[in-house]
């Protein structure tokens, strides 16, 4: 195996990367670092919807979001590439008032990420890449019982008999789709763009590897729903988001091919999104996700 220091694998933000002993070729320099993880996954969501510059709704949502991490990285003298992907992997779910959902809803997050980095000095990388990351939400259908006269009645949970009537809809928008049997209902959150970031790291008495690290993204968002299944009545609002990520990751081999890691890190998407295609004038959001997550996983030196 050649001689080669890695900070994390699992984030190629904060790897560290030593000059590895000569070789015959160049796939014989390059060392491949494949690891697997679980996570821990909090999420919270904060939104306020806006419908010509006043605020017409808001509401929340925190859950805990069990995932599934792997990576993949190749490294070549001071330089890395590495595409890693994190899923959810079981159904996870929050009580939430985010608008349109008002009851308990299933939460998933999904997230592919591409990086390339450089070791430009003793131990510090700079780094540049392109993520995508996508949050669900699916509500269970909430149809809520007026029971102030004792009969259990239920609430008008029907938008085209509210309509017709005049009465207020009291349901939530999982019920309405429920009612017209047209299945789920649900909200899609996405994020797509570059960034740029730097990690730094320090080895620990030979026994492990300490890494740090920070990113900026700038990022396009998309926030849309299932409701209207017709193109020209869709609901899809699009903008920009900010995005910031902070990490603290530990390293350690357990053998010449294989190692442990240990990585806490936290992300922070700010976005606003407006109307995109003219179907809602005058609609716009502001949705914050800040993601924090632990995961402990292994890494192989091949």
């Amino acid at each position: 195996m050649k001689k080669l220091t890695l900070a994390s694998a699992v984030s190629a933000a904060a790897l560290l990367l030593t000059q590895p002993a000569a070789a015959a070729g160049f796939f014989e320099e390059v060392t491949w670092v494949p690891q697997i993880g679980v996570q821990y996954k909090n999420l919270e969501f904060d939104q306020k919807l806006f419908q010509d510059g006043v605020e017409v709704d808001q509401g929340d949502l925190d859950a805990d979001v069990p995932s599934l991490a792997l990576s993949f990285t190749g490294i070549y003298k001071k330089a890395y590439l590495s595409l890693k992907y994190e899923q959810s992997l079981s159904d996870a779910h929050a009580d939430s008032d985010v608008p349109f959902t008002n009851a308990s809803t299933e939460v998933e997050r999904r997230d592919l990420t591409l990086t390339f980095g450089y070791n430009v000095w003793n131990n510090l990388n700079l780094f540049v890449g392109y993520m995508e990351g996508k949050t669900t939400f699916t509500p269970e259908p909430r149809c809520p019982v007026d029971d102030s006269l004792g009969n259990g009645s239920p609430f008008i949970c029907d938008l085209d008999f509210a309509a017709d009537t005049g009465f207020e809809f009291e349901g939530n928008l999982a019920q309405a789709l429920l009612t017209e049997g047209r299945g789920d209902y649900e909200q899609e959150y996405e994020e797509d763009g570059w960034f740029v970031g730097a990690g730094y790291a320090w080895s620990i008495k030979d026994t492990g590897t300490l890494s740090v690290s920070l990113a900026y993204a700038d990022l396009d968002s998309v926030y849309e729903d299932n409701y209207f299944p017709e193109d020209d009545a869709d609901f899809r609002l699009k903008g920009d988001a900010d995005g910031f990520s902070l990490g603290i990751n530990w390293s350690q081999p357990l053998t010449k091919r294989l190692g442990y890691y240990l990585d806490l890190r936290t992300h922070q998407y700010d976005a606003d999104t407006k109307d995109d295609n003219g179907n809602f004038p005058g609609l716009e959001a502001e949705s914050e996700e800040t993601i924090t997550t632990f995961t402990a996983g292994l890494q192989w030196y091949l």
